[in-house]
């Protein structure tokens, strides 16, 4: 979909000369703004594609259509959906190509301690977060990461809840987790320190 002066009846000022060469110029415009994707749309949204694609500029129409979050009409041989769907992609695709890589396989943890660390890594402002699974397992046993973090640091199971004491969500730091008793004792110091 040419950017200005395109069938599309665009107005904004030319970022490049790109959209002179698009294929949709001289198209009615609505071909390429379908307002649905079923019934007579399928065919409009089919009719707009196979002119993108034999338009020499499918792919910087694309680019453009991406880079400017354009939510509406067929840019570069894509409904708005296609692309959302490709912005999605790109994303999960880049997350995975900065997590850690994957080294020699290591040997089962020995201790829950070597565990927890496995799987927990430091933020700033002294947080820990978890990045292994929601309920990790551990020598047949499940356990939450905030299960976990307490039994590894207090040495002993918890008792009720265990609750966050920060807002930094999926944070392991043993400072910032309390079961009930915990609670209660902060609770009972606090009211002694105002009195």
């Amino acid at each position: 979909m040419a950017y200005t002066g395109s069938a599309h009846g665009l107005t904004s000022p030319r970022p490049a000369i790109w959209s002179d060469a698009g294929a949709c110029l001289g198209e009615d415009p609505e071909l390429f703004s379908p307002d649905g994707t079923l019934g007579k749309w399928v065919q409009v949204i089919a009719d707009a594609k196979a002119i993108c694609g034999r338009c020499p500029v499918r792919d910087r129409c694309l680019e453009w259509a991406l880079d400017n979050h354009e939510d509406h009409g067929i840019y570069g041989g894509l409904t708005e959906d296609e692309r959302g769907n490709l912005r999605r992609r790109q994303a999960r695709n880049t997350r995975q190509a900065v997590r850690k890589p994957r080294g020699p396989k290591q040997p089962p943890p020995a201790t829950l301690r070597e565990f927890f660390d496995r799987h927990a890594s430091h933020t700033t402002g002294g947080h820990l977060v978890w990045e292994g699974a929601k309920t990790p397992e551990f020598r047949q046993r499940q356990l939450t990461p905030n299960q976990l973090s307490f039994l590894v640091d207090r040495g002993h199971e918890w008792d009720g809840p265990i609750h966050r004491l920060c807002e930094v969500r999926g944070c392991v730091q043993p400072l910032h987790l309390a079961d009930v008793q915990e609670r209660l004792q902060r609770a009972a110091a606090g009211a002694k320190a105002v009195a």
